[in-house]
């Protein structure tokens, strides 16, 4: 749509949509070894998994964390890696977020096993017009599993959220509102 809107003849556009194995992206239970080899027992488990880069916006589920640091029952993991790891690692640190978890990378064949794990995947971006027209891959994964979204993007992966009935949307980089929904999506397990 964006193409066809800047004078691009519609016939020449073609939509080349991501794809999974659906094999090896299925549901699973939720009871892992993860969450026992972790010890995140029967704790709502809000997971981001991916780059922890620029365009992420990670520091707002951060601080989603910290409003959230009273509820015991809730804990947040972050798998992955990226140019603003080891400086989230720190601001948890300074923020003294004692319901955080950091992981290292993993690999692409335990995605499953930790989507599994997850009672809420969290897909962020931040606040800007380029990320309107971008579909992060990992929804669809997720989706795959059968594990609800917590989307912090606007625009056609908002859409496809909706469409899809795969979780909620929040607006972007705003904390309250991650954190607000989490509480609601864990009050809500169907």
């Amino acid at each position: 749509r964006q193409i066809v809107s800047r004078g691009v003849p519609a016939d020449k556009v073609y939509t080349v949509t991501n794809g999974i194995d659906e094999e090896v992206f299925v549901p699973k239970s939720r009871n892992t070894e993860l969450r026992r080899q972790y010890g995140w027992g029967d704790k709502l488990i809000a997971m981001y998994i991916g780059t922890h880069g620029l365009s992420q916006g990670l520091s707002t589920l951060l601080d989603a964390a910290r409003l959230l640091q009273h509820r015991e029952d809730i804990h947040f993991v972050f798998a992955g890696t990226g140019a603003e790891r080891e400086m989230l690692i720190e601001q948890a640190q300074d923020m003294q977020l004692r319901n955080v978890t950091f992981l290292p990378m993993q690999a692409k064949a335990d995605m499953p096993d930790f989507y599994a794990s997850a009672d809420i995947c969290l897909v962020p971006l931040k606040k800007r017009d380029v990320f309107r027209y971008n579909i992060p891959s990992k929804m669809f994964e997720i989706m795959a599993c059968a594990r609800p979204i917590l989307l912090g993007v606007e625009g056609q992966a908002k859409e496809l959220l909706e469409e899809a009935q795969a979780g909620e949307a929040v607006e972007p980089e705003n904390a309250t509102a991650f954190a607000q929904a989490i509480v609601r999506l864990g009050s809500n397990p169907e």
